[in-house]
């Protein structure tokens, strides 16, 4: 049986202050996704600070599973990022924004 890849974008907008749920992989056997690149925007006249994790099924962010902690985003600056992490069954990736509607995340990847 092939597996069957699909290219999409897994998020797109504005975090809030507090944490957002970017993306969650479906609660079906064998699903899984594979964020391949996320690109951060800061499109305000002031620095703001971006925080993402990959959270486990039930868990929540924390230190123990954030990736990136208080990344500092210089005004009217873009940032990208190229990786290969996989989200598996019901993980899901979040973040938190030092302040709502000052920083945009598109992250896109692959799931099956």
């Amino acid at each position: 049986m092939a597996l069957s890849l699909v290219p999409t974008v897994l998020y797109r907008g504005q975090p809030a202050n507090t944490t957002t749920t970017l993306y969650t992989v479906t609660n079906s056997a064998s699903k899984f996704a594979i964020v391949k690149n996320i690109m951060i925007c800061n499109p305000t006249a002031s620095s703001a600070t971006i925080s993402m994790a990959s959270v486990a099924s039930g868990g929540s962010e924390s230190d123990a599973n954030r990736f990136m902690k208080d990344l500092t985003v210089a005004a009217k600056t873009t940032l990208q990022f190229d990786l290969s992490m996989i989200l598996g069954q019901n993980e899901s990736l979040r973040a938190t924004a030092s302040a709502s509607t000052t920083i945009t995340v598109i992250v896109s990847g692959v799931i099956n």
